[in-house]
């Protein structure tokens, strides 16, 4: 009987420890410490019965897995219970997302993020020497860390940025840094437009922006020589036997910062830009508040390839800049809002489509250090 009692102390102990384990330490620890019940024990409580999990990987930030349908149900199955789901493993809603295997639509890859690494600001403090001097071509632009702790890098070749985001959501910083980045090689320069805020958000970078323009009367100059500059770099890459910019080819690459652009360009001078520019060496980012089309038009919006959306008001708005696939893998920026600067999704394409479903965070910087 000792024994008995004596065991069933120590179990119960074990049990209050293990207990204690998963809620983390007071003031560190999170939901996201604690270990997680299997997908089959999940599924049978949300009505998802039947469905299996292959574990692809699986570390302290997160789980991913391929999740077999029951035949005949599709990955709109999981995606309509993802609120279920959170709220069964007493996780956000953000933290699960589901996709459909490309290859195979009976097959849902399902992301359970356990540690949210995305909660709090990444400082950035000043540029490696790395990233000094050297060919725009020679390495990406590092900008930020996605939820799984894979640095995001960008290049701007061969394509055009567009990026959206509610006021307070991060977007003034971003380019700030992504210019004082771009800036800092050997080959590339910087022309930026703001007339809504000017030296308030740009003067900070000032010195790393070798046309700015603060007033609409700078702007149309800007643009106009801008224009110009499109067909002459055109003709000299086709002399030379060049269909896009290349490193050594001789023209400086140019990134081209638009705030709030649809106030700054007719729509038809922007669609022109966009057609053109692109193959010209020069990379423009237009930023909006929100990508609807009575701020910029379909075949503006056409042009840009890349598309950056960071916090916004309206669960809607995202659905206007981020592709469908992105949007159905559980993407909502509206719960960031402006409570999460720098946090976003990123279409762009320079990185690959399984990618753009993955949030991640931008360096933040203060205007001191990027001063």
């Amino acid at each position: 009987d000792l024994l008995i009692l004596g065991g069933g102390l120590l179990a119960g102990m074990s049990n209050v420890h293990t207990w204690q384990k998963g809620q983390g330490a007071p003031g560190k620890g999170t939901v996201f410490d604690r270990p997680l019940p299997s997908w089959e024990e999940i599924a049978e409580t949300v009505g998802l019965r039947g469905t299996r999990m292959k574990v692809k990987e699986e570390n302290d930030l997160r789980k991913v897995g391929t999740v077999q349908l029951r035949p005949g149900d599709t990955v709109e199955e999981i995606q309509g219970s993802l609120s279920a789901i959170a709220s069964a493993l007493k996780l956000p809603r953000r933290s699960i997302r589901a996709v459909e295997n490309p290859d195979n639509c009976s097959q849902a890859e399902v992301t359970i993020i356990k540690r949210d690494v995305l909660r709090d600001p990444i400082a950035w403090h000043a540029l490696e020497e790395k990233e000094v001097g050297i060919s725009l071509a020679d390495m990406p632009l590092e900008l930020g860390m996605y939820e799984d702790g894979v640095p995001f890098t960008d290049d701007l070749e061969d394509h055009h940025t567009m990026t959206v985001g509610m006021s307070g959501s991060g977007k003034s910083t971003y380019a700030k840094l992504k210019l004082i980045k771009i800036a800092a090689r050997s080959d590339a320069a910087v022309l930026a437009v703001d007339v809504a805020k000017g030296k308030q958000t740009l003067g900070p970078v000032e010195n790393a922006i070798l046309w700015p323009a603060y007033t609409m009367k700078d702007t149309r100059a800007l643009l106009a020589a801008l224009q110009r500059a499109v067909t002459a770099r055109a003709d000299y890459l086709g002399s030379k036997g060049l269909a896009n910019w290349t490193k050594g080819c001789g023209l400086t690459f140019l990134h081209v910062l638009l705030e709030e652009a649809a106030q700054l360009v007719d729509e038809d001078e922007l669609v022109t830009l966009g057609q053109l520019a692109r193959s010209a060496g020069i990379h423009l980012e237009v930023s909006l508040q929100r990508g609807t089309y009575t701020n910029i038009d379909t075949d503006a919006r056409a042009n840009f390839s890349s598309r950056i959306c960071m916090g916004t008001a309206e669960e809607a708005d995202a659905a206007k800049v981020l592709p469908e696939y992105v949007i159905d893998s559980g993407a909502a920026p509206h719960h960031w809002a402006d409570r999460q600067q720098g946090c976003a999704y990123a279409a762009v394409k320079s990185q690959p489509k399984e990618r753009h479903t993955v949030p991640l965070r931008f360096h933040n910087a203060s205007n001191k250090d990027l001063e």
